[in-house]
């Protein structure tokens, strides 16, 4: 603060001018024989003037004589000594390089510094010497005496504030894991508080004569209650065990009295499929209501639903048909009367470009992805295109490459789980009729496709799928395979008839089906991208185009124009703009660079980028990533989510954080260098 006041005043004499005398002429200023010697030729000119504008020759041999009269003083005082100051200056004379005029104003303006200045000019003279003409040494000059000032700050606080004194990463570092330990502790201890406390409430109510008839009714053998009459009975009393249930909400109906306020609250997942009169009467039940979902995901709808929409030519489905159930769902609703907390976390892609289109195209990349520090070759997405036309709603041709690349993975045993979508049904159905074929040839084919379709781990249901985009919302998997069958037909037309894409829930849908995957993404389709030309009113088609694009261009290693089709599909003020590294930042990254780091700036994804990545000596992922303290410490408030739950779940993915601070980087800077490249020898 007291620099900036003062800024202007202290820093007066950073003027090319005086700078430039001060380097010309130091050493004969320092000698305190010149400036003398300019105030004399300054009384004498001064005296003269009058005489000289009339006697041009007179002064021309005045100024002559005067300047032998030096010459010879100062070569009798000085002679053989061709390096001291004087004489250097004498031969100046000679050259008639000395420019008086200017020497008598810095005279003038030196002795106008206050002592402070003085002290400072001195200073900067004696440490910071040009180095090239090109420098701008104007700048060096104030930035040091800057630095002085915040030197001495920094060290008058670390006296009033002992404890900063002591303060390092090492320290930090330990904390840090205290505090993780503590966390860890508390997590394991919730649980076992939730148990003792339903012992206690389960102690009470078996002191009550209704608890003995409950456990009566339930180990009837004959004329069993069903639940609804077990809980009409025993209402009370089962909310007190239990209070806690998951139902749907047909089964809330179904089971509990229709009371108010029966819930304390009431949690709606996936309210976007929820039509607003299948809620209300679990609403009733409840003193507070929690929705929760996704409007950028499928709507409540009967698309190839049995009895409604069976015959529907897909072509046919219009905006009519769905503006009829455009406000039935429950998240719309609650919307427009609650106020709205939006979950940012993406979690279940591995890789973020396996999210990033979904990211930038339906959330206007505002989702945080979290990245993982893995082998940066991997092929993460691949476009093969197939010789297929399209016919009767179906591409034969992209069917059976689709079926033999299944066959491939499967006959692998891969540990990877693996799932199938179509752009609609006829194509879904083609596939699978295809694969049940080549299971009835095949009976190697056949083993492994029936355990890959029945597969569980870990008492999770994670068998093989082949389903259209309408069915896919709640399923993911490793691996997904696109399978888009449109194209060109025989007569070398291309349809633009999209089914499910089209009207105004068709981009929810090709939502749904691009983000289903967890590892990769291979797409199976008969036509380049940049024949796609779809000119419709609809977006989802248009859409499917830009995704295709991105897709091949990941595939053949363009991350470029990948991000060229990205930053398309939101504003300018929506796209992940790289933050500017700092003085700090710099700083740090080009002294690693200089030890012979391999260090890149902004490593990560949106929402999880670090400051510098050091790259580890097979190229293939990060040996360690830096945080600098200022930037975090900005992007994230919190200290649990900053120095917690944000580097555990980091060092999840593979990610070894190393955190420099200023001050360590400022007192000892080459032992946080020795800590980073030991990190990386590692």
């Amino acid at each position: 603060i007291l620099f900036n006041k003062y800024k202007d005043s202290i820093l007066r004499f950073l003027h090319p001018k005086w700078i430039y005398v001060q380097f010309r002429y130091r050493k004969l200023i320092r000698e305190e024989k010149l400036i003398p010697l300019v105030r004399r030729w300054e009384v004498v000119s001064h005296a003269c003037e009058d005489f000289f504008s009339f006697l041009d020759e007179i002064s021309s041999l005045f100024t002559t004589n005067f300047q032998e009269h030096i010459l010879s003083l100062l070569i009798t005082r000085h002679e053989g000594d061709d390096e001291h100051p004087l004489i250097v200056f004498a031969n100046g004379l000679k050259k008639n390089s000395v420019d008086f005029d200017l020497l008598k104003q810095f005279d003038s303006f030196y002795v106008d510094l206050t002592e402070d200045e003085q002290v400072l000019f001195e200073a900067c003279y004696d440490t910071i010497k040009p180095s090239g003409e090109s420098e701008d040494l104007i700048a060096k000059w104030a930035n040091s005496i800057q630095a002085s000032f915040t030197r001495y700050w920094i060290s008058s606080l670390e006296k009033k504030y002992v404890d900063i004194q002591s303060f390092t990463h090492v320290q930090y570092e330990q904390v840090q894991k205290n505090l993780q330990k503590l966390l860890e502790q508390k997590v394991k201890l919730v649980p076992k508080v939730i148990v003792e406390s339903a012992n206690e409430s389960l102690l009470v109510q078996k002191e009550n004569k209704s608890y003995a008839q409950l456990i009566h009714d339930l180990g009837k053998k004959r004329n069993r209650f069903s639940l609804r009459e077990l809980v009409a009975k025993h209402e009370t009393q089962l909310l007190e065990l239990f209070p806690i249930w998951m139902c749907s909400p047909e089964q809330v109906s179904n089971i509990f009295s229709l009371k108010p306020d029966l819930f304390d609250v009431i949690l709606f997942d996936e309210a976007s499929q929820l039509r607003i009169e299948q809620t209300l009467p679990a609403i009733i039940r409840a003193r507070k209501l929690i929705v929760s979902g996704d409007e950028k995901q499928l709507p409540p709808t009967s698309f190839f639903q049995a009895g409604v929409d069976v015959d529907l030519d897909e072509d046919e489905y219009t905006e009519d048909e769905q503006n009829l159930i455009e406000d039935e769902s429950l998240l719309v609703r609650a919307k427009t009367v609650f106020p709205t907390q939006k979950l940012l976390y993406h979690y279940r892609s591995t890789d973020p470009s396996l999210i990033d289109f979904s990211n930038y195209a339906f959330y206007h990349s505002g989702l945080k992805v979290i990245p993982r520090n893995s082998d940066k070759s991997k092929q993460r997405m691949t476009f093969t295109k197939v010789a297929g036309t399209w016919h009767n709603n179906t591409n034969t041709v992209e069917a059976k490459a689709v079926v033999k690349h299944i066959i491939t993975q499967l006959l692998q045993k891969s540990s990877q789980t693996l799932g199938v979508i179509t752009f609609n049904v006829t194509q879904r159905d083609l596939i699978l009729d295809m694969l049940d074929d080549e299971a009835k040839l095949n009976t190697s084919f056949a083993k492994v496709y029936d355990e890959a379709l029945n597969r569980v781990d870990d008492g999770e249901f994670v068998g093989f799928f082949v389903k259209n985009i309408e069915s896919v919302q709640g399923d993911e998997r490793d691996k997904i395979i696109f399978s888009i069958a449109y194209g060109f037909t025989n007569k070398n037309v291309f349809r633009y008839n999209f089914g499910p894409l089209n009207g105004i829930y068709g981009p929810n849908r090709l939502n749904v089906a691009i983000s289903r995957a967890k590892e990769s993404v291979d797409v199976f389709c008969s036509f380049n991208p940049r024949d796609f030309s779809y000119s419709g009113a609809h977006s989802g088609p248009k859409l499917l185009g830009e995704y295709l694009k991105f897709v091949k261009f990941q595939s053949e290693s363009k991350a470029g124009e990948a991000q060229n089709v990205l930053d398309s599909l939101v504003s300018a003020e929506q796209k992940d703009s790289l933050v500017a590294a700092d003085q700090f930042v710099q700083d740090v990254y080009e002294t690693l660079s200089a030890k012979g780091l391999d260090v890149h700036y902004n490593v990560g994804a949106t929402g999880y980028r670090f400051d510098i990545g050091v790259l580890a000596k097979d190229k293939k992922s990060y040996s360690c990533v830096i945080e600098c303290d200022g930037s975090i410490a900005e992007q994230i408030a919190s200290i649990k989510e900053r120095d917690v739950f944000r580097p555990k779940l980091l060092s999840a993915f593979g990610w070894n954080i190393k955190r420099i601070f200023a001050r360590d980087w400022l007192k000892n800077k080459d032992a946080q260098v020795k800590r980073i490249l030991q990190v990386c020898d590692k």
